[in-house]
């Protein structure tokens, strides 16, 4: 079976630590870099193509830290990533979001990261209430109906307390005491939204985005050339898989508030639970974002743009590693030997304009394909 075959289970990243988490860099060589930790804890970046080849350069942070041509928006992010001791997609995303909010990425990219951080901390908001709303109408007693409205009101808030009282005193607990529960719970679930959907985190967003990519690649191969059309078949491809892995989890985390009895039950497992699935979700969906902003990018160009774009998306997709797809490991392995095929026919393109002074700059750097 072709999942037996070592050579071909080398080329598939082990865990999602040893992938890397993508970085939302500007500079264009650095596009699809990855950032992970090295055998030693130190930090090192992978970033693929710089020679026009299969293999990823894994580069010591320090290394890049030393390149001229970084923007300042680059050069904040490097510094503070290398002052961080959680690497994960949610603070690679909180740190980005926090520095293009103070400018240092232009105007542009200032606001949509304010907004980006007003919208988080309003939705915290919402969501406690939707789970508030969920919980008066699972726990309590009497007209348990209660409108988000109506929550929203401190006469809401007493009457929702009133509702779950009894509830309350079974557990050996207060209202405010369950309500605060379902805070943390609504912190915990902020970047996927509510149960009920009124209120949709930047994954829950992303997870539509990427449908629509799909839904675009596929209208948009038709016309393409053999090897272009490939390629943006086999992105769909991925993005359906990778939803397909995302999506059940969603769900799960839905379920866990359909059955509040159940969750809240044993809360410290419960609140474990919530935490390992959210940071699972936004794992499978690593490097995703970038994707769909690319492709919306270049979505009015000509054909040319959009060619290139597809391109260099294809040639660093976001594959799943082996410990999350297990047994299921036959389609990866196969983008796995396409990206290695399109990687010999597009050498030019995989360089990334990177210049030969960069590129002998990085020589000493290891190489895998990665």
């Amino acid at each position: 079976m072709p999942d037996r075959d070592p050579d071909c289970i080398a080329r598939l990243p082990r865990d999602f630590e040893s992938r890397g988490w993508a970085v939302p860099f500007t500079t264009e060589f650095l596009s699809y870099a990855r950032l992970r930790r090295g055998a030693d804890e130190t930090l090192e970046y992978l970033v693929p193509g710089l020679a026009g080849g299969g293999e990823t350069y894994v580069i010591p942070a320090g290394l890049l830290n030393d390149i001229g041509s970084l923007s300042v928006y680059d050069r904040s992010l490097l510094e503070a990533l290398g002052e961080t001791d959680a690497l994960n997609p949610a603070t690679i995303r909180a740190l980005a979001t926090k520095i293009a909010a103070s400018g240092l990425a232009g105007a542009g990219p200032a606001r949509t990261a304010r907004t980006a951080l007003s919208k988080a901390s309003s939705d915290s908001l919402l969501i406690h209430i939707a789970l508030i709303q969920m919980a008066v109408a699972q726990l309590g007693q009497g007209d348990s109906a209660i409108g988000l409205a109506e929550l929203a009101s401190p006469a809401g808030q007493d009457r929702a307390k009133a509702a779950i009282q009894s509830y309350a005193d079974e557990k050996g607990a207060t209202p405010n005491e369950i309500f605060s529960v379902l805070e943390v719970w609504a912190r915990s679930i902020a970047a996927i939204g509510s149960p009920d959907r009124q209120v949709e985190g930047e994954i829950l967003v992303l997870t539509g985005e990427i449908r629509a990519f799909r839904a675009a690649l596929l209208a948009w191969l038709g016309p393409e050339p053999k090897m272009h059309a490939q390629m943006a078949q086999r992105i769909a491809a991925a993005a359906k898989e990778t939803l397909a892995e995302a999506l059940p989890q969603i769900a799960a985390l839905d379920q866990m508030a359909l059955d509040m009895r159940t969750t809240l039950s044993d809360w410290r497992r419960s609140r474990a639970r919530l935490t390992r699935t959210v940071a699972r979700i936004e794992a499978i969906l690593d490097g995703w974002s970038r994707m769909v902003t690319r492709w919306r990018d270049v979505a009015e160009s000509d054909r040319t743009d959009q060619r290139e774009m597809v391109v260099k998306c294809a040639l660093s997709l976001p594959v799943l590693p082996t410990a999350l797809v297990r047994g299921r490991s036959e389609f990866w392995l196969s983008i796995r030997r396409n990206q290695i095929d399109w990687r010999n026919e597009t050498a030019e393109l995989a360089t990334g304009g990177v210049s030969e002074k960069l590129r002998e700059k990085f020589a000493g750097a290891a190489l895998e394909f990665s």
